[in-house]
Protein backbone atom coordinates (compact mmCIF):
# COMPACT_ATOMS: atom_id res chain seq x y z
CA UNK A 1 0.00 0.00 0.00
CA UNK A 2 2.84 2.41 0.72
CA UNK A 3 4.13 2.03 -2.85
CA UNK A 4 0.70 2.90 -4.25
CA UNK A 5 0.49 6.09 -2.21
CA UNK A 6 3.76 7.34 -3.67
CA UNK A 7 2.42 6.85 -7.19
CA UNK A 8 -0.65 8.96 -6.61
CA UNK A 9 -4.25 8.03 -6.11
CA UNK A 10 -5.22 8.61 -9.73
CA UNK A 11 -2.60 6.30 -11.27
CA UNK A 12 -4.02 3.26 -13.00
CA UNK A 13 -2.34 -0.02 -12.21
CA UNK A 14 -2.35 -3.15 -14.33
CA UNK A 15 -0.80 -6.39 -13.09
CA UNK A 16 0.36 -9.13 -15.43
CA UNK A 17 1.78 -12.41 -14.27
CA UNK A 18 5.35 -11.13 -14.85
CA UNK A 19 5.38 -7.35 -14.44
CA UNK A 20 3.44 -4.45 -13.01
CA UNK A 21 2.53 -1.59 -15.34
CA UNK A 22 1.50 1.89 -14.33
CA UNK A 23 -0.35 4.03 -16.86
CA UNK A 24 0.56 7.68 -16.53
CA UNK A 25 0.29 10.44 -19.06
CA UNK A 26 2.97 12.40 -20.80
CA UNK A 27 2.19 15.68 -22.47
CA UNK A 28 4.34 17.10 -25.22
CA UNK A 29 3.88 20.85 -25.38
CA UNK A 30 5.20 22.65 -28.45
CA UNK A 31 5.56 26.40 -28.04
CA UNK A 32 6.65 28.37 -31.09
CA UNK A 33 7.95 31.82 -30.21
CA UNK A 34 7.58 34.96 -32.25
CA UNK A 35 10.62 35.95 -34.33
CA UNK A 36 13.47 37.93 -32.78
CA UNK A 37 12.56 37.22 -29.13
CA UNK A 38 15.60 37.24 -26.84
CA UNK A 39 16.32 33.87 -25.23
CA UNK A 40 16.25 35.40 -21.72
CA UNK A 41 12.57 36.25 -22.20
CA UNK A 42 11.79 32.71 -23.39
CA UNK A 43 13.69 31.21 -20.45
CA UNK A 44 11.91 33.40 -17.90
CA UNK A 45 8.55 32.43 -19.39
CA UNK A 46 9.26 28.70 -19.51
CA UNK A 47 11.00 28.38 -16.14
CA UNK A 48 8.14 30.15 -14.35
CA UNK A 49 5.57 27.93 -16.03
CA UNK A 50 7.58 24.81 -15.21
CA UNK A 51 7.92 25.83 -11.57
CA UNK A 52 4.17 26.39 -11.18
CA UNK A 53 3.41 23.03 -12.80
CA UNK A 54 5.96 21.27 -10.59
CA UNK A 55 4.09 22.20 -7.40
CA UNK A 56 0.66 21.37 -8.88
CA UNK A 57 -1.03 18.14 -7.71
CA UNK A 58 -0.35 15.18 -9.99
CA UNK A 59 2.82 16.57 -11.57
CA UNK A 60 5.69 14.08 -11.70
CA UNK A 61 8.48 15.43 -13.91
CA UNK A 62 9.26 17.53 -16.96
CA UNK A 63 12.09 18.32 -19.31
CA UNK A 64 12.58 21.00 -21.93
CA UNK A 65 14.18 20.69 -25.33
CA UNK A 66 14.90 23.73 -27.47
CA UNK A 67 15.19 24.39 -31.17
CA UNK A 68 16.95 27.70 -31.74
CA UNK A 69 16.86 29.61 -35.01
CA UNK A 70 20.60 30.25 -34.78
CA UNK A 71 20.68 32.39 -37.90
CA UNK A 72 18.12 34.71 -36.25
CA UNK A 73 16.36 35.36 -39.54
CA UNK A 74 12.65 35.30 -40.19
CA UNK A 75 12.63 32.23 -42.43
CA UNK A 76 9.66 30.52 -40.81
CA UNK A 77 11.90 28.59 -38.39
CA UNK A 78 11.13 30.34 -35.11
CA UNK A 79 12.67 29.34 -31.81
CA UNK A 80 10.64 26.44 -30.44
CA UNK A 81 10.33 24.92 -26.97
CA UNK A 82 9.37 21.26 -26.62
CA UNK A 83 8.31 20.50 -23.04
CA UNK A 84 7.66 16.91 -22.07
CA UNK A 85 5.81 16.66 -18.79
CA UNK A 86 4.67 13.61 -16.90
CA UNK A 87 1.45 13.51 -14.88
CA UNK A 88 -0.23 10.91 -12.67
CA UNK A 89 -3.39 11.01 -14.76
CA UNK A 90 -5.23 12.72 -17.57
CA UNK A 91 -7.41 14.38 -14.94
CA UNK A 92 -4.34 15.89 -13.21
CA UNK A 93 -3.10 17.28 -16.53
CA UNK A 94 -6.49 18.80 -17.37
CA UNK A 95 -6.73 20.34 -13.90
CA UNK A 96 -3.37 22.04 -14.52
CA UNK A 97 -4.17 23.06 -18.10
CA UNK A 98 -7.40 24.82 -17.08
CA UNK A 99 -6.25 26.01 -13.65
CA UNK A 100 -6.52 29.59 -12.47
CA UNK A 101 -2.84 29.55 -11.45
CA UNK A 102 -1.75 28.74 -15.00
CA UNK A 103 -4.12 31.31 -16.51
CA UNK A 104 -2.97 34.00 -14.06
CA UNK A 105 0.68 33.29 -14.88
CA UNK A 106 0.07 33.51 -18.63
CA UNK A 107 -1.85 36.77 -18.16
CA UNK A 108 0.98 38.11 -15.99
CA UNK A 109 3.54 37.26 -18.70
CA UNK A 110 1.56 39.19 -21.30
CA UNK A 111 1.65 42.32 -19.11
CA UNK A 112 5.23 41.89 -17.88
CA UNK A 113 7.87 44.04 -19.59
CA UNK A 114 10.58 41.39 -19.20
CA UNK A 115 8.49 38.70 -20.93
CA UNK A 116 5.60 40.18 -22.94
CA UNK A 117 3.62 38.65 -25.79
CA UNK A 118 6.27 36.23 -27.08
CA UNK A 119 4.44 33.00 -27.92
CA UNK A 120 3.16 32.62 -31.47
CA UNK A 121 1.48 29.19 -31.05
CA UNK A 122 1.12 26.46 -28.44
CA UNK A 123 0.01 22.89 -29.11
CA UNK A 124 -0.37 19.97 -26.73
CA UNK A 125 -0.10 16.26 -27.50
CA UNK A 126 -1.14 13.72 -24.85
CA UNK A 127 0.69 10.41 -24.93
CA UNK A 128 -0.05 7.50 -22.62
CA UNK A 129 2.88 5.50 -21.41
CA UNK A 130 3.26 2.18 -19.73
CA UNK A 131 6.16 1.90 -17.36
CA UNK A 132 7.45 -1.27 -15.84
CA UNK A 133 8.22 -1.07 -12.16
CA UNK A 134 11.45 -2.93 -11.59
CA UNK A 135 11.97 -4.66 -8.28
CA UNK A 136 8.43 -3.88 -7.13
CA UNK A 137 7.48 -5.74 -3.99
CA UNK A 138 3.77 -6.09 -3.43
CA UNK A 139 3.69 -6.64 0.30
Amino acid sequence: MIGLLRLGLNSKIYISYISIYIVMIRVVSVKVFKPFVHSNRMYEYSSGLTYLASVFPGFIHSENLWYYNIDNIDNGNSDTLFSISKWNSDNDWNNWLYSNKRKQYLDHCLRCKSVGDIVKTTRFYKVNEREILNNWKGY
